[in-house]
């Protein structure tokens, strides 16, 4: 889907007021992070979705695709603490090793993988350690010092240690584009113009006839959430994320041998791809993820041929740029 400039609302971004040195990028967000404790922005642990390590790999996969997530903390009731994180891209590096090893017909074998307990999972693929950061950190020190890293969440710890919540990149980009006009004029500016060349993410992409394990095999590659379907013309069709990984079961692991054209319109699960051109606003672009709930947007050109790619990451590294040493 692309999304396009929303001319009423630049006009209201930019209506006169106080100039800001541009010499100071951001210098006033910086002081309302500066200000503002990450206790504000924390999900009590007691509303977050936990795993068991005694779940099996079946029953993680269905918890996270009812709960609508892409990963959980692991709490062990055992020795009374979390464990680690649990995402698809653990669940995913083990079952596409499966795949490799036991083919899709011997069924078997394949009921057992699937039995396997979480616990033999936690941070598998290395994509989400669990770094505690203390609750009484503020948002800027956070920013600088944590998400310029590639950490999708972090578990929130209090003076005695225990884990009492959870904040992760969304949480962050909502508290700022909440308070946006604290941002100005920064983040009205074309996102073409703002984001460094270093930050540019190149596009992974598959063909749409690419094998759906070949293509998450990719995916996992590279390290990364999300990658671009595209067709002969390398326009982009379809967005191959992890979270098209939450409806393989033992049941239907053989769609791992389809094309990743007919994986993805059988897909429940699936998000159609969203792209913008580069002259959309920095607001524009956390507006469209916050209310599409995704984390990576696609910045193409005019023929739908990407360019780059947005991510969270993307926008709290801008962020970071900009605040003072």
């Amino acid at each position: 889907l692309r999304t396009t400039t929303n001319t009423t609302l630049r006009q209201q971004l930019t209506q006169p007021m106080q100039p800001i040195n541009t010499d100071k990028r951001g210098l006033q967000g910086h002081e309302l992070l500066a200000q503002t404790s990450i206790s504000v922005i924390t999900r009590n642990i007691n509303q977050v979705i936990k795993l068991s390590p005694n779940h099996t790999i079946r029953e993680a996969l269905e918890i996270l695709k009812v709960g609508g997530i892409s990963g959980a903390p692991v709490f062990d009731e055992g020795v009374g603490r979390f464990i680690g994180f649990v995402d698809l891209m653990d669940l995913m590096q083990f079952l596409l090793w499966i795949y490799s090893h036991d083919p899709p017909t011997s069924g078997l074998d394949l009921a057992k993988r699937f039995s396997m307990q979480v616990r033999d999972l936690v941070n598998l693929s290395g994509n989400d350690p669990f770094l505690p950061v203390p609750i009484t950190i503020d948002l800027a020190t956070f920013v600088k010092a944590y998400l310029r890293q590639p950490l999708r969440r972090v578990p929130i710890i209090n003076a005695e240690g225990n884990v009492v919540g959870l904040v992760s990149q969304i949480d962050v980009i909502g508290f700022i584009f909440q308070n946006f006009q604290a941002f100005q004029p920064m983040i009205i500016q074309a996102i073409d113009s703002i984001v460094h060349l270093e930050d540019k993410a190149t596009v992974v992409s598959v063909h749409r006839s690419t094998l759906a394990a070949n293509a998450f095999g990719k995916l996992m590659s590279h390290g990364i959430h999300g990658i671009a379907v595209v067709d002969d013309d390398n326009k982009i069709i379809g967005n191959l994320s992890a979270s098209d990984f939450k409806g393989l079961t033992e049941e239907n692991f053989e769609k791992l041998q389809t094309p990743i054209d007919d994986l993805l319109q059988d897909s429940y699960t699936h998000m159609p791809p969203i792209f913008m051109t580069g002259d959309v606003s920095l607001y524009e672009v956390m507006e469209t993820m916050l209310k599409r709930r995704i984390h990576r947007i696609f910045i193409t050109n005019e023929s739908n041929i990407p360019s780059y790619v947005v991510s969270s990451s993307t926008i709290l590294r801008i962020f970071a740029r900009s605040f003072p040493l």
